[in-house]
């Protein structure tokens, strides 16, 4: 079984799908034209996603908060449209399983580049992954943790 990392954005998603043995499969990056907002972005998003999103078994998602870090500006908008492509995801890949989890669950205060660290120092292929590639990457091996707890 595939288990499907997203970290999404309105103009950059990073993926990552892992093997059930927690070996890293593939990952890569969606990225949007800075010149769509709200909902444009989020429906172009939607668009790449839904067509390059490889196969899995499980879909774990972060959804976001309207608190922000040093990320893009999250605005009530595009909290809004960020959850409205993540619904729409959800709903529309062929996946049986799903998990969304919030960036405290899946990392818990660990700072980023703390995070990213230690998952290139476990997985050398990381070294040249984005950091949203990385971030589902750690998304993805939160939800194969948080999948084998609950069964």
């Amino acid at each position: 079984m595939l288990i499907l990392g997203l970290d999404p954005s309105l103009h950059k998603t990073g993926w990552c799908t892992i093997q059930k043995n927690s070996t890293i499969h593939s990952y890569g990056t969606f990225t949007v034209s800075s010149k769509f907002t709200g909902m444009e972005a989020m429906q172009e998003m939607f668009k790449k996603s839904i067509k390059g999103l490889p196969k899995a078994g499980l879909l774990v998602c972060e959804v976001q908060q309207y608190r922000h870090g040093h990320g893009e500006k999250m605005t009530i908008e595009n909290l809004l449209n960020l959850h409205a492509m993540c619904c729409a995801l959800f709903l529309s890949l062929d996946i049986k399983n799903k998990i969304a989890c919030t960036p405290q669950r899946w990392k818990g205060t660990l700072p980023k580049k703390i995070q990213h660290a230690r998952l290139c120092e476990k997985y050398n292929c990381l070294k040249t992954a984005t950091s949203d590639e990385k971030d589902a990457a750690g998304i993805a091996l939160w939800g194969l943790n948080e999948y084998n707890r609950r069964r």
